[in-house]
Formats: C-alpha cells, structure tokens, sequence
C-alpha cells in the first residue's frame, strides 16, 4: 500500500514539475520574442547591396565607415561586385571623409557583363576601360592595387599582363597582381610584369 502511494505521490511530483518546466520553457520563449522585436523590429524586406550586406546606400556607407573607424586600412572591390557599385560607394564614402590616402583600395579587372552574366575578358581594350570606369567610381587619380581577376584563355597573357604594366608605368595603378591564377600562370605573367600581390581562391569557413 505504501508502495502504491509512493508511486502516486512521485507520478504526481513528475507530472507537476513536466508542467512549470513546460511553462518556464514557454514564457522564456515569449520574453525572446519580445526582446527581438524591441531590438529589430519587422521591417519590410529591402534590396540587398552584395559587397557590404548593407540594405541602403547609407547602410552601405556607414560599414564602411564603421570598418575604418576600427582601424581598417585595406579594402578590397572589383567592378564585378553589384556592377560597380561597390567602388561607387566605397569612392563616395573616402570622399566624404577625406581619407583616400589613408586607405590602400584593391580592385580588378578582366571581367565583363554579358547577357546577365560576368565572363572573362583580358583583353587591352577591356582592360583600360575598366581601370578608367573603376577611377572614376573610386573617386580616385590612381589605385593602390590592381589584380587581373581572372586569367582569359582566349586572350594571350602578354597581352592581358602588358597592359596592366602599361597602366603601371602611366602612373594609373601602383602595383600590379592576379587572381585566381595557377602557379604555372602567375610564372608566365611574371614575364610581362612584376606580380606583387596574388588572391587564390580561399576561405576560412
């Protein structure tokens, strides 16, 4: 008999306690949900900007204020990211602030829009249009870096490396690079220019 009462009395305290931790659980995620929207309230969904994750052209600016403000003096844009409208803000935002010179800007050539689609092209012409477009975007008389952003099988590499020397020389872009080159590709561009600087395909996730 006391067994049975025992059993009772244990079944009881189990299914009690199952209910105030089923409670706990409810009004914890209710506080959750409360704090969430207090911090982010719903908005509606707005246009992306691919090079900084920012959802407004000011959005975009201030990250990259943010980013120098915590001492970023590196940056890094192509015309293929958002069709130039990365170099566009990052060049608005140095100017605004005045710090050109205290940022080195990294940017390439070697691509170009077709049909909603980027597709390698290192050819001469291609290449000082873009080095002209992304000065322009960057709000800039010269750039710190210029990387070759993809070898072109259909173009020869002295003529894709050649002109990146010769925009060099111009005074254009102070040093020269590729990216997402082979070994054996970097050795024979190497002819043409020096290369500085290389960006392979790597990431830490």
């Amino acid at each position: 008999m006391e067994n049975i009462e025992l059993g009772l009395l244990l079944m009881v305290v189990g299914m009690v306690t199952v209910f105030v931790i089923l409670l706990i659980v409810i009004w914890l995620s209710q506080l959750l949900i409360s704090i969430v929207n207090k911090v982010a309230p719903e908005e509606a969904p707005k246009k992306k900007v691919a090079a900084t994750g920012a959802s407004t052209d000011a959005g975009a600016m201030d990250a990259i204020k943010a980013a120098l403000d915590c001492g970023i003096n590196f940056i890094d844009t192509a015309p293929a990211y958002n069709a130039g409208k990365a170099e566009q803000y990052i060049g608005e935002t140095l100017h605004h602030l005045g710090a050109r010179k205290d940022v080195v800007i990294a940017t390439k050539c070697g691509n170009k829009y077709v049909d909603g689609k980027y597709i390698r092209c290192g050819s001469e012409s291609l290449i000082r249009r873009q080095c002209e477009e992304s000065l322009k975007n960057l709000q800039t008389d010269y750039i710190d870096l210029y990387l070759v952003h993809w070898p072109d099988p259909n173009v020869s590499m002295e003529e894709t490396i050649g002109t990146v020397a010769q925009l060099k020389k111009e005074g254009k872009i102070l040093h020269a690079g590729v990216s997402n080159f082979t070994k054996e590709q970097i050795e024979e561009a190497s002819k043409y220019c020096e290369i500085e600087a290389y960006q392979p395909q790597y990431s830490m996730l």
